[in-house]
């Protein structure tokens, strides 16, 4: 079984990149987002509460997931801050980080966050959204930046989806998918 692990900042195209790849590869998926606990601790930062840190994630329990998978050719495991966990970047035998400036995260996180009765079109809440604008770049740079440096490949943001799976492919050498 071959393991792709791919991560980056918020609104970067991780998911978007991940279902795509997944689609071509006949590959399941586990996303970090389905294991952020609730209850967990939110420091404030900046006057908001963070839903950024990577210890509101139970990495433990999607690692235990991906452990239960039944044997298969490809799994991707896709999050925010998926290589900042040891456990999990071990099972990775490819890792892409998709990097996206600043700015243009937030101009997409926006645009996809339309609010109505304070709860987002996303599905997140106003203070989710309210903390990210506060302080989301600022916790990337400290928790979430590093991962380049364990990555195989630096994808860009800002390129088609379909242009990222192209390159995720050639890199791990599949040129043909029946």
């Amino acid at each position: 079984m071959i393991v792709i692990g791919i991560a980056g900042p918020s609104c970067s195209g991780k998911t978007s990149v991940t279902n795509h790849l997944a689609h071509v590869l006949g590959a399941s998926t586990l996303h970090l987002d389905r294991y952020h606990m609730k209850d967990c601790k939110r420091p404030i930062v900046n006057g908001q509460e963070s839903y950024e840190r990577p210890e509101q994630y139970n990495h433990i329990e999607m690692l235990n997931d991906y452990k239960k998978l039944p044997e298969q050719n490809y799994v991707i495991l896709e999050g925010f801050l998926l290589f900042t966990y040891p456990k999990l970047l071990e099972q990775c035998h490819y890792k892409f980080l998709i990097n996206l400036p600043y700015e243009i995260q937030k101009e997409r996180r926006l645009s996809r966050s339309i609010a109505k009765d304070n709860i987002f079109t996303n599905g997140r809440s106003k203070n989710a959204e309210v903390g990210f604008l506060a302080h989301g770049h600022e916790e990337w740079l400290n928790f979430g930046e590093k991962q380049k440096n364990v990555c195989d490949m630096v994808l860009d943001g800002t390129s088609p989806v379909p242009d990222n799976v192209k390159n995720i492919l050639n890199f791990i050498g599949v040129h043909h998918v029946s």
